[in-house]
């Protein structure tokens, strides 16, 4: 009787004034406790920009980025054109050409990506990157999961891409940290570095060899955007009202982002060197070694073998998070062994809270609920829909 107490709001003296939902910024739990006789709203919210705003953001950045990148299409077709009809009416005339035809190095368009993109940096950095919200419901306790949560303190963890590394240096993840101060600070700027210094210098193997850097590393600015992605489902996946509620938001710091990432990726790979470097004479040294047969073989075991590995990695858990009741309690956590003289463990044992906080999270199941997002009106879920369906399953297979 305890545990059912525990377990569902009052109907006779509360009042459940909002149901959390995955597109809900603000949600409030009117809630009376019997034992102190009065009523109090607590409020469970996301902070960070509204959905609305968010959705303007992702609109505004797709399509200003990608009309830069058409207007410096555009712009160099014109000066070749111009270059070219010249070049005819100088050789018309008996002379030699001043400007030979030939395509701009680095093409226009690159270098309008380019600047577009890193205009979108340092807002990607600091802008709110996501908000979420935990929360554990007992009926007459609300306990909030996460920085500043506890009895009735239900807090959103909103962070963006500066302030998600205090936040993992302040609780102790090193690892995680560094993690992203590289994926997100250090190659973007190293890319930025190597593609100044393939303009300054006149050594072309030096040119090859930085593009080369920046074209192989260019796509390593975006593994923690998927990790996000990923975050989101599971903590979506984690909603069981009543008991369990909670909610995430990708916010405008993600868009900046992610739109940075692809943006500079195209243009690093519109760049041409010289002296491209190939690996194409590695299969070539291989099959003079082992023959031709041989290598026909081993390409289709390895490709047999990518198709099953590909297939079990698609659907085993990528993500999981499982709940650990000792932590809640004092010392660690903080709900006290007892309240009002009754035992608060066998009471939350018996409501099988671990089994409701179990979430696991695998590449089909989110392509499958992003997919649903989108079409509900989520602008940002569209883009994490596109980011894993092209970069993570079209070109792996390709």
């Amino acid at each position: 009787r305890l545990a059912a107490l525990f377990a569902s709001p009052l109907p006779f003296c509360g009042q459940r004034c909002f149901e959390p939902s995955t597109r809900s910024s603000r949600v409030g739990i009117g809630v009376f406790h019997p034992f102190t006789c009065y009523l109090r709203m607590v409020l469970f919210h996301l902070d960070g920009n509204s959905e609305d705003v968010v959705n303007r953001v992702v609109c505004i950045c797709l399509l200003g980025v990608g009309s830069v990148g058409v207007f410096g299409f555009a712009l160099e077709s014109v000066v070749v054109a111009r270059r070219t009809c010249r070049n005819e009416l100088t050789e018309g005339a008996g002379r030699q050409s001043a400007f030979p035809v030939r395509p701009l190095t680095p093409s226009l368009w690159v270098f309008a990506l380019l600047i577009a993109s890193y205009a979108l940096l340092l807002p990607g950095l600091t802008a709110v990157l996501f908000s979420l919200n935990i929360v554990v419901d007992f009926g007459i306790i609300k306990l909030g999961v996460g920085p500043g949560g506890g009895i009735d303190k239900l807090p959103a963890l909103t962070e963006s891409m500066l302030g998600l590394v205090r936040l993992l240096r302040s609780t102790g993840c090193q690892l995680g940290a560094s993690a992203v101060i590289v994926y997100a600070i250090v190659i973007p700027a190293l890319k930025l570095l190597l593609l100044v210094a393939s303009q300054c210098i006149s050594n072309q193997r030096v040119i090859a060899i930085c593009v080369h850097v920046v074209q192989s590393i260019s796509k390593w600015a975006c593994p923690d955007m998927f990790a996000y992605i990923l975050l989101l489902y599971l903590v979506r996946a984690l909603n069981h009202p009543v008991m369990l509620q909670s909610l995430m938001q990708l916010d405008v710091g993600f868009t900046y982002f992610t739109v940075f990432c692809v943006a500079s990726t195209l243009a690093s790979l519109g760049i041409h060197s010289p002296n491209a470097v190939s690996s194409s004479g590695i299969w070539s040294h291989v099959s003079g070694k082992l023959g031709i047969e041989r290598v026909a073989v081993l390409v289709s075991l390895l490709a047999i073998s990518f198709a099953v590995l590909f297939c079990i990695g698609m659907t085993v858990p990528v993500m999981l998070l499982r709940l650990s009741l000792e932590r809640l309690y004092k010392p660690r956590g903080p709900l006290p062994e007892n309240m009002f003289g009754i035992p608060l463990r066998p009471v939350i044992e018996n409501l099988h809270l671990p089994d409701k906080a179990n979430s696991d999270v695998s590449l089909l199941n989110a392509i499958c609920m992003l997919f649903s997002w989108a079409r509900s009106g989520e602008a940002n879920s569209m883009v994490a829909f596109g980011m894993i369906v092209v970069f993570v399953v079209m070109l792996t297979v390709a």
